[in-house]
């Protein structure tokens, strides 16, 4: 079979606003037909990891109208980054014009310029750094958590959607629905918005930088500005000259003349009750000289930190995002029935693995099966629902209970067995809980409530499946599936 072209370069947003439609377009399709048609597209694939795989398959199974929303998604969200930084290059020299005027009354105050553009902004750097940094880190510091926790609320990353209202509608209809995707399922897609808004907070604080230097260096080209440095505080000149010689310390080895001379630092004091300090023409020369550690300052401290952060915080947000896509309710079925993808499978087309009692989308037959509370059939009967020896759990047995929860942990999925005739207990939703704590976040748990028909299994009447539906929902768990209406009896 000939090899499939794969177009698409990378894993966008957007993909997982297509894959959630897609998925829920293959609710409506027959099992078997779906195990053909997506494992036809596996053979026909090229070698490509896990999340680059279901991209293709999207490509696909995709449709016109559907891959015209993902793009006018993609345009939206540079649309926004782009009037992100705008926006922060427009404030970045609006406070470089306020920061650095002089009207001739009074000299540009060089400790003002050097608590907004050095020390505020390395306080917001290290903000921004507990952000990035592990949760396991974060806690072990007192206050870091809940300070990340305020600063994410006021972040300007979280200004896009705001932004994304001056593009079209047709862009800002498809921005609604991949932000609706991701904020309708936090538990799926929380850690991935987290490393979104980060990112856009990066552009933001690198334009805004680029913007106050910018601003710096038009003032220093086409006016004249006169520096000195003032606070009412009791700062001694060797005090502040020492704190001066500290900041310039990176660069003053190479670039002698942006690090502030012990002369410069003692002549451009200035002080109301002084004015006359400034008004020397030797102080205006040397107060002319202080630009050029303030731009060393900026640049050193405000921009190249934010250019860091901007490329990690990019590299987090792609894989966070093939790790997302990987983790969606319904894909870890998907690359089941694709299987490994080699053409030398099988020659015929139609050739489908099928388990040997049909399960839903939900389900996956590689799982381990957990008998709960002692279903009445023999392991024989069960253990054809997936492989491995058969689970039992359930029936007051606690140490049996933690036992099933190890043995769980190592699958890649589990398949749960419950009596469909009794009603679901709060036992069963606790261990559904700990299960997912077991297993963690991504692996499907399919709950098959069935009855038994002669020496095979039947699924549950309708009614009884949307009352499991319903006790199911409690467990707060997307990768916690029902067997759907097609789970028929073993034959």
């Amino acid at each position: 079979m000939p090899r499939m072209t794969v177009t698409s370069r990378r894993i966008g947003p957007a993909h997982l606003m297509e894959l959630g439609r897609q998925l829920r377009r293959d609710d409506a399709i027959n099992d078997d037909e779906l195990r053909r048609r997506d494992r036809r597209i596996g053979r026909a694939l090229p070698p490509l990891p896990p999340g680059r795989r279901i991209v293709a398959w999207l490509e696909q199974v995709g449709d016109t109208a559907r891959d015209a929303v993902g793009h006018r998604c993609d345009v939206a969200q540079r649309v926004a980054t782009l009037l992100l930084i705008l926006l922060g290059l427009a404030l970045g020299w609006t406070s470089a014009m306020a920061v650095f005027h002089y009207d001739g009354s009074r000299p540009v105050n060089v400790v003002r310029a050097l608590a907004i553009y050095v020390v505020i902004q390395l306080l917001l750097l290290l903000v921004s750094l507990l952000a990035i940094a592990p949760p396991r880190i974060v806690a072990l510091l007192p206050g870091a958590r809940t300070l990340t926790e305020a600063m994410r609320v006021v972040s300007p990353g979280r200004l896009a959607p705001w932004l994304v209202r001056l593009t079209p509608q047709d862009m800002r209809d498809a921005f609604a629905q991949l932000q609706g995707t991701i904020t309708g399922q936090q538990r799926v897609f929380g850690r991935l918005q987290k490393w979104i808004v980060l990112h856009l907070a990066q552009w933001f604080a690198v334009a805004f930088n680029v913007g106050a230097i910018a601003g710096l260096l038009q003032l220093v080209v086409f006016s004249d500005l006169a520096f000195a440095w003032s606070t009412t505080l009791d700062v001694a000149t060797d005090r502040f000259d020492a704190v001066c010689r500290a900041l310039a310390a990176p660069w003053s080895w190479a670039f002698e003349q942006a690090a502030p001379s012990g002369e410069l630092i003692e002549t451009t004091r200035y002080s109301r009750a002084q004015p006359h300090v400034v008004s020397d023409p030797q102080g205006h020369r040397l107060g002319r000289e202080w630009w050029p550690f303030l731009l060393a300052s900026m640049i050193f401290y405000g921009l190249a930190p934010r250019i860091v952060t901007l490329v990690v915080t990019a590299s987090r947000s792609r894989a966070v995002l093939r790790e997302t896509i990987l983790i969606v309710p319904g894909v870890a079925e998907v690359l089941d029935r694709m299987g490994a993808g080699t053409a030398a499978e099988s020659e015929d087309d139609d050739a489908v693995d099928v388990a040997p009692v049909p399960m839903h989308k939900g389900a996956i037959s590689r799982g381990r099966v957990i008998n709960w509370s002692g279903f009445p059939a023999g392991d024989d009967v069960v253990a054809r629902l997936g492989v491995g020896p058969v689970i039992h759990a359930g029936g007051g047995v606690v140490d049996r209970d933690a036992a099933s929860l190890d043995e769980a942990a190592r699958s890649e999925g589990v398949i749960v067995l419950v009596k469909a005739w009794e009603p679901p207990v709060l036992d069963l939703i606790d261990y559904l809980r700990d299960l997912r704590r077991a297993m963690g976040d991504g692996k499907p748990i399919t709950v098959f409530a069935a009855t038994v028909r002669g020496e095979a299994l039947a699924r549950a009447d309708d009614r009884t499946v949307a009352q499991w539906r319903r006790a199911l929902a409690r467990a707060g768990d997307p990768w916690l599936d029902l067997a759907g209406p097609d789970a028929g009896t073993e034959s």
